[in-house]
């Protein structure tokens, strides 16, 4: 008896979808099932090659033009390798993932689907719960944490869909362990002041992530934390807005936008207080990620913040609450370190307890569909 096929679809290996799709890749017994992993975009790549889990891959180097409209090339494409291989089950991430291998499904074969959504109001438009509709009898969907699951079925009640589950993302611990730089080596790398209390946030510069509440809620707590310095990491649309708010409140000497810097969750270490404060956050891999490298965090309650720190309001606070939070800054300035230790053992044994791959591995299996479909190869 051959091995049970599974193909997995992704958008690109760009950050992080490459670590997402090995996540799930990890998931198949390599004994019983073979994974082959799909890029819509992105060339062939020595790097994603030998860093991939998956047992076979395909690039499609699809263009910008091949991704618009309603992308016959690709869909024809899709077609094709269905219709040469016999999978099991397809994971599709991401609405345009499920979209191509939906359609080419109606076409070529009735073949399960699995489709992780990593963003909100993926379904609120009319075409989107249509293609759901015709789908409903193979497609099933995976909400990154439990709040996108909860906006799939709101959105999607107008078509009676309820075949939704939560499967959070995960990191592997150890090795992100292995990886981090000794706090001396990583300040040393980024040029930071080896003597300061150093306050990091890492994302894009989008008002989603809301890194303006965050710069004000220094500012207030600023004298109370002599000593601190605050540093923004990330690209993106709002730096010129952020860095006059950083004029205008004169903290030129405190708060830094740093850019974007590659593979920074290796520099974890060198910071001493991690904050996330997003307002809408599907889930927040970074807060995980920097929860494994051993520094204390803080969270806004955006939905993933909430689900990830588990209601521990030590470490939460409200969305935009620039009070409140200026208050978590002073409180963690002044932590002494058993207090801290306190807090890092609590993050470390949320990742491990629902957030390493094990624990992704096991909610997978538990999902009433796998164990339905696919108990002949599991």
């Amino acid at each position: 008896m051959g091995k049970t096929k599974i193909l997995q679809v992704c958008h690109s290996y760009e950050p992080p979808f490459f670590d997402v799709a090995n996540q799930y890749a990890a998931v198949f017994d390599g004994s019983k099932y073979e994974v082959t992993c799909l890029f819509l975009k992105g060339k062939d790549s020595p790097m994603v090659r030998n860093q991939a889990i998956a047992d076979k891959l395909l690039f499609l180097e699809s263009s910008t033009g091949d991704m618009r409209g309603m992308k016959a090339g690709l869909i024809k494409k899709l077609c094709r390798i269905l219709a040469e291989e016999h999978y099991s089950l397809v994971v599709a991430h991401r609405y345009k993932a499920i979209y191509l291998i939906g359609i080419a499904s109606l076409i070529s074969s009735p073949i399960l689907i699995v489709g992780v959504v990593h963003a909100y109001k993926v379904f609120s438009q009319l075409p989107r719960k249509l293609l759901v509709f015709l789908l409903r009898k193979r497609l099933k969907l995976l909400g990154v944490s439990e709040s996108i699951r909860i906006d799939i079925l709101d959105s999607l009640k107008t078509v009676s869909f309820n075949d939704v589950y939560s499967q959070p993302n995960c990191v592997e611990i150890n090795r992100l362990q292995k990886e981090q730089l000794p706090c001396d080596e990583a300040r040393h790398k980024l040029d930071l002041d080896t003597k300061s209390f150093i306050i990091a946030t890492v994302g894009r510069m989008h008002p989603e992530k809301d890194q303006a509440t965050l710069i004000n809620a220094f500012c207030n707590a600023t004298l109370q934390m002599p000593k601190a310095k605050l540093y923004i990491y990330g690209a993106g649309p709002l730096k010129d807005e952020l860095k006059n708010l950083i004029v205008s409140l004169n903290l030129t000497d405190k708060v830094f936008l740093a850019g974007f810097v590659p593979e920074i969750s290796r520099l974890f270490c060198a910071f001493d207080l991690f904050v996330l404060p997003s307002k809408i956050e599907p889930f927040g891999m970074v807060l995980i990620e920097a929860m494994s490298a051993k520094i204390p965090v803080l969270s806004s309650k955006s939905g993933g913040g909430v689900e990830i720190l588990g209601n521990n309001n030590d470490l939460l606070f409200d969305i935009g609450d620039v009070e409140g939070l200026a208050a978590k800054l002073v409180y963690m300035y002044n932590l002494a370190s058993g207090e801290q230790k306190m807090h890092i053992d609590f993050a470390i044994n949320r990742v491990e307890t629902l957030f390493s791959q094990q624990a992704f591995n096991q909610n997978f299996w538990k999902l009433p569909f796998m164990q339905n479909i696919l108990a002949s190869g599991h």
